[in-house]
């Protein structure tokens, strides 16, 4: 017996940058005595563009197992099981407010203005040791 299954998208690949993870995922056999077991757990998921309107689908995880009996008596069979989670997930795009970008330069200038002064009090102290020892005051 030949076993052949292909996935194909279909609903699963509305979010930007989602995938499909039994995209062209083919278990290919000739052995007539294997068992095909599928695990899935899907997730329902609304996505909600910047521009409006709203996207609905599914998202999934997948299990895999292939099993079969040698020289007893196993009917081959494909399962197909399915977990519905009870919780759904939703995206929404958003934009960064105006005081985000502000705040940011502000901790930048901020930072430098920092780091600045932490070097400039290394190098006075650094030189006024230097100076008594040249005096030979430093004990």
């Amino acid at each position: 017996m030949l076993f052949r299954l292909l996935f194909h998208q279909s609903n699963f690949d509305f979010l930007p940058g989602s995938f499909n993870p039994l995209q062209d995922i083919d278990h290919n056999t000739d052995a007539a005595h294997l068992s095909h077991d599928y695990y899935m757990k899907l997730v329902p998921t609304t996505y909600h563009p910047i521009n409006g309107g709203k996207m609905s689908g599914y998202q999934y995880t997948y299990a895999y197992k292939g099993y079969g009996m040698q020289g007893g008596y196993l009917v081959p069979a494909i399962w197909f099981r399915y977990d519905l989670s009870a919780i759904t997930v939703q995206y929404t795009d958003r934009r960064k407010p105006f005081y985000h970008f502000i705040t940011m330069i502000c901790a930048i200038v901020g930072g430098t203005f920092t780091v600045a002064g932490l070097i400039d009090a290394v190098v006075i102290n650094a030189s006024e040791i230097f100076h008594k020892l040249e005096l030979g005051k430093q004990s």
